[in-house]
């Protein structure tokens, strides 16, 4: 979920309205952030990979 779709979420759950920077801020408190994946290597054997 983007800042801004969790901001209305907020605003509709419990009726809090919150901006942008708001959001941010609680993230940072709450120590939340954005989960990505690991690059996958470009030599990778993706046939090898399904086999085994």
């Amino acid at each position: 979920m983007t800042q801004q779709q969790i901001a209305d979420w907020i605003k509709d759950s419990f009726g809090v309205e919150y901006k942008q920077s708001g959001i941010s801020k609680l993230f940072q408190r709450l120590k939340l952030k954005l989960k990505t994946d690991r690059p996958s290597n470009v030599r990778k054997d993706e046939a090898g990979g399904q086999v085994f």
